[in-house]
């Protein structure tokens, strides 16, 4: 018996990715908070263990022996009531003494969070929101098979759009570029996945719409441009005068001549000289980096939400938002290890353009962090999905790291959170000093308070990892 695990499930509050339950539960019933664990962040399912409503501490191991064919029964038709299956889930047996006295078990259940999206095979699709488990209209599960890439955008036939309809030179450049030896455009692009065969027909799809067309908005008649705002200032006036340096503008056209025009605007006008002492000083993102910026927007944001993607920019910053959240298992904190392209096509083609403005994918976003350092900047700063939850968000800082940012971000790899104190005794700084650093790292929303009073008041980076499960469960898996 592994006391110490027993103790950690006994503590564990049911949430977002956790819920427990006596084996007097239907197996049926189970499955609900299965599918939203699968479709959402994933999670552990515990068998054997009661609602802290009913009982408190030991008392809540009540065991599996009290049904003991439910949790056999579960493990049965988790394999066929979903639909996709699941993938491999795993699970195991946990040795206790229960409520009475009596050796019993606990079954534990660990769910993954899928690429894909599953429904039941009752046909009900399950999304998990804190504690409550969310039934899906079928709007809402089309919307988060999109989200999740499981669906394109980019695939689907363009239907009203012709050959003629395309950018002819545009598409001759990018077939020259390719050596092509066809005679035909529509079949060089069924070869590159930029058309479909629909019985003896070739039909373009989307991905070639967007990247071949003199306006994809017009000929697909959604939002898909990019539209600048551009501001005096740090943040955009709540008066009725607007601080606009000039009124926004939506740029559109091809996604090349996107990326190029807005990456042209950016460079030209983004960057303000800055007064330190008695000298002008030009503190400047890398190019690398707001051109990568701006192309990942465009080759990974969701064309199936209509919005344009958003660059605005401040006197200190630059924020670049795409529709549609990260896909596959990326997140802001995953940022720099995985990888999951959402337009795989689109990606591989202006990779393929005469002038690409991508790298491979993974490279550019590690290249911008390492740019950002050499120039002593901040490193780009994603934003977590409760400030954007339907967009990804990154903010590019055109400002100097301020000293002893390097010590606090240092510290907090190691760290979940950082007082006042212990950053006045690791820098050597007063308490006053520390504190005017944390109110401007809160403001640029690169750190955020923990804690509703001074003395227990800390700071940490506004992420949201959950509990590693896996450290919870030791070797039990």
């Amino acid at each position: 018996m592994d006391k110490g695990l027993i103790a950690s499930l006994l503590v564990q509050e049911e949430g977002q990715t956790f819920e427990c339950k006596r084996a007097l539960k239907k197996p049926s019933e189970v499955l609900e908070t299965l599918c939203a664990f699968a479709n959402t962040d994933g999670g552990l399912f515990v068998y054997g263990i009661a609602d802290e409503k009913h009982f408190t501490g030991e008392k809540r191991l009540i065991g599996i022996n009290e049904a003991p064919d439910h949790s056999d029964e579960l493990l049965k038709i988790i394999s066929r009531n979903f639909v996709p299956p699941l993938p491999a889930i795993k699970h195991g047996y946990v040795d206790i003494v229960n409520a009475t006295g009596q050796p019993d078990r606990l079954l534990i259940v660990k769910i993954g969070s899928s690429t894909t999206v599953h429904s039941l095979s009752t046909g009900h699709t399950y999304i998990r929101r804190g504690r409550q488990n969310n039934i899906l209209t079928h709007e809402q599960s089309l919307r988060l098979q999109y989200e999740k890439g499981s669906i394109t955008f980019e695939t689907e036939p363009a239907r009203g759009v012709k050959v003629n309809h395309l950018n002819q030179k545009l598409a001759e450049e990018f077939m020259a570029n390719n050596k092509s030896q066809e005679k035909g455009l529509l079949k060089f692009f069924l070869k590159n996945g930029l058309a479909d065969e629909d019985k003896g027909n070739i039909l373009l799809n989307n991905a070639a719409v967007l990247l071949f067309t003199e306006n994809p908005s017009i000929a697909l008649k959604r939002k898909c441009g990019i539209t600048i705002s551009h501001y005096f200032g740090t943040e955009p006036s709540r008066s009725a005068k607007p601080n606009f340096r000039r009124p926004p503008f939506t740029i559109e056209g091809p996604l090349l001549s996107q990326i190029e025009n807005a990456f042209k605007y950016v460079a030209e006008n983004a960057l303000p000289l800055k007064l330190e002492g008695a000298t002008f000083k030009r503190i400047k993102i890398p190019e690398f980096v707001l051109q990568e910026a701006i192309t990942n927007a465009v080759i990974h944001r969701d064309y199936s939400i209509q919005n344009h993607i958003q660059i605005r920019i401040f006197d200190d910053r630059i924020e670049v938002e795409s529709p549609g959240w990260f896909s596959g298992f990326v997140s802001p904190e995953t940022i720099l290890e995985d990888r999951f392209a959402r337009n795989p096509i689109i990606e591989r083609t202006l990779r393929k353009m005469p002038n690409p403005p991508n790298l491979d994918i993974g490279e550019g976003v590690d290249r911008m962090f390492k740019e950002m350092h050499k120039k002593n900047l901040y490193s780009p700063l994603y934003l977590p999905r409760r400030f954007t939850p339907h967009a990804v968000c990154v903010m590019l800082f055109n400002e100097e790291k301020t000293t002893y940012w390097d010590s606090v971000e240092k510290y907090l790899l190691e760290h979940p959170a950082i007082t006042n104190r212990e950053f006045c005794g690791m820098v050597g700084i007063d308490t006053l000093k520390a504190s005017e650093l944390f109110k401007k790292w809160t403001k640029q929303q690169l750190l955020e308070k923990v804690g509703t009073s001074k003395r227990n008041r800390a700071y940490r980076k506004p992420t949201e990892k959950k509990p590693n499960q896996t450290d919870l469960l030791g070797n039990l898996f």
